[in-house]
């Protein structure tokens, strides 16, 4: 029996770790390590191997152990492509009409989540449901929600489904209870199963967001971007003109990346930048305002004959991504010039959100 003072403990100590686990203070591995020391200082675990409360217990129980191979028969799964091949059969099955293809999709993730870890499974399932959703025209934020739900209520249709169940299987075994086998709980599972497809199919699917996804943005064919050299002629009317004074600085299809001069990168600031004849300018746009500064004489394309002939254009496609900056990055808190990013990782950054 615990004394009052560990009992009020034990609360703050989960209000704690709870709060440290929403807010990523720091790493959830430290913060659970920390609390299964605070729990040994307060009396509330022993270190005694014989005692029932022995703090390192837990390692030998079988609900983790059964955790982590479900984590390995989910990596299986993945890794030998089964996953894959229900998104491939989910392609074919969509149909021509967004109901269909939101029924399919449902059904069709419900199931191996039962078998799986949920996480693979949606992390499989996404970019094939954004991909669907870019090429018909779909709102993925109607899609991405009911992905979600599916594979987390698929979870509920056997005892592997969730790491949930097998702790909670672990425990009613422990106090007493029949033991629950791998279908057990199906019969329940199925009932939770058909009352959420009811809500996601009726009252649920109307209540979904219409977003246009960041993710659908960047794909679009629209803001597909290309990298080319270009080089100022002698006879340019660029060459000894300020860059604000220059069609490039108003120019909403192209944009200077970085002029060379003498072959080596010129480090002044664009904003006092004044062209000459045979500087090489690194140039990022679209298709067709690199063909209209070819056609202009401005500048001359490498390799150029013909002004839609965009030879000096290279022939793989800029590559566009979204990455995130996590808490712990070394990049939090340092501007690009402090980083000089572009030239330590040749990467160039197009916005910040």
């Amino acid at each position: 029996m615990f004394d009052s003072w560990q009992q009020w403990f034990m609360i703050v100590l989960v209000l704690l770790v709870f709060i440290s686990f929403a807010k990523e203070w720091i790493s959830s591995e430290l913060v659970a390590i920390t609390a299964l020391i605070a729990c040994v200082w307060a009396g509330l675990l022993s270190m005694d191997p014989s005692a029932p409360n022995y703090a390192l217990g837990v390692f030998g129980h079988s609900a983790p152990i059964t955790v982590a191979c479900m984590f390995i028969l989910s990596a299986s799964l993945e890794k030998t492509g089964i996953i894959e091949h229900l998104g491939e059969w989910f392609e074919k099955m969509a149909g021509d009409t967004p109901f269909r293809a939101f029924v399919v999709m449902l059904f069709l993730v419900v199931f191996p989540s039962a078998l799986v870890n949920n996480t693979p499974v949606v992390v499989v399932f996404m970019p094939i449901v954004l991909s669907l959703c870019r090429r018909r025209n779909y709102k993925a934020s109607r899609f991405l929600i009911p992905l979600s739900y599916a594979a987390i209520v698929g979870g509920t249709l056997t005892i592997i489904g969730t790491s949930t169940n097998l702790v909670a299987a672990e425990i009613a075994q422990a106090k007493g209870v029949n033991e629950l086998t791998m279908f057990s709980i199906t019969p329940l599972g199925i009932v939770f199963v058909v009352i959420t497809f009811a809500y996601l199919m009726t009252i649920g699917r109307k209540l979904l967001p219409d977003r246009v996804t960041l993710a659908s943005l960047i794909d679009s064919e629209s803001s597909r971007e290309f990298i080319t050299h270009a080089i100022v002629p002698e006879s340019s009317s660029l060459d000894g003109t300020h860059y604000h004074e220059t069609s490039l600085y108003s120019s909403k299809k192209v944009s200077v990346i970085q002029i060379i001069r003498n072959g080596a990168t010129l480090k002044t600031p664009l904003k006092d930048v004044y062209f000459r004849a045979g500087d090489e300018i690194v140039l990022r746009g679209h298709i067709d305002g690199v063909a209209e500064l070819s056609s202009s004489g401005e500048v001359k394309m490498a390799g150029e004959h013909d002004p839609f002939d965009l030879v000096g254009v290279r022939k793989e496609t800029a590559i566009l991504m979204e990455g995130i900056i996590g808490p712990n990055s070394s990049l939090a808190g340092r501007t690009l010039a402090d980083l000089n990013f572009r030239r330590k990782y040749g990467v160039i950054i197009l916005a910040v959100h």
